[in-house]
């Protein structure tokens, strides 16, 4: 039986990558920042529009008055930060992990 449980762990974790990686780019999940939708986003957005293009709110991370910045987790492992001012992206910043 423990073997049985095994093979089927194995299985379980050759087939689940192949899986994963037969689903096309726009049916993935949205839960992160590709490098498309990073170059849509232009200096003077408001903060909603960057949330429907790049279909997650983010992470406020810092703020003061009406200066606010947040992060966004990018596909790729890097980290998308832009940074708002009275609503309107002001900055934006595409950086990679280590």
């Amino acid at each position: 039986m423990k073997k049985v449980i095994s093979v089927l762990v194995l299985a379980g974790a050759l087939v689940g990558p192949l899986a994963a990686s037969a689903v096309p780019a726009s049916a993935a999940s949205t839960a992160c920042v590709t490098r498309r939708e990073y170059r849509r986003v232009d200096v003077g957005m408001r903060k909603a529009r960057v949330r429907n293009i790049f279909d997650t709110s983010g992470k406020r991370i810092d703020y003061q008055g009406n200066w606010e910045e947040y992060a966004y987790p990018a596909c790729t492992g890097a980290v998308v930060f832009v940074e708002y001012v009275v609503n309107r992206v002001t900055v934006k910043d595409w950086v990679r992990g280590e």
